[in-house]
């Protein structure tokens, strides 16, 4: 895990508002963040190569994803965690 960037942050704190734990799609958070979808690709990549969201494939359609954001608490603990080592 790692800290993002203050756009990214912003980013997950307005899907997390909206989502919390709750899956969703590409389509659902580029209605949310209010964004074009090729910069919430970017948010979500970053995300998820931060390790702050998680990807699964959907079961009607392999072709698309569904994500999951990492509760914002454990999130936290696991980024001070890092910083104590």
């Amino acid at each position: 895990m790692r800290y993002l960037p203050k756009w990214e942050m912003r980013g997950y704190a307005i899907l997390w508002n909206r989502f919390r734990t709750n899956k969703f799609t590409h389509e659902q958070a580029t209605k949310e963040l209010k964004m074009k979808k090729e910069i919430v690709s970017i948010i979500i990549s970053d995300l998820k190569r931060s390790r702050w969201l998680y990807t699964s494939l959907d079961e009607k359609d392999s072709r698309k994803r569904i994500y999951n954001l990492v509760n914002a608490k454990k999130a936290w603990k696991e980024l001070l965690k890092e910083m104590n080592k």
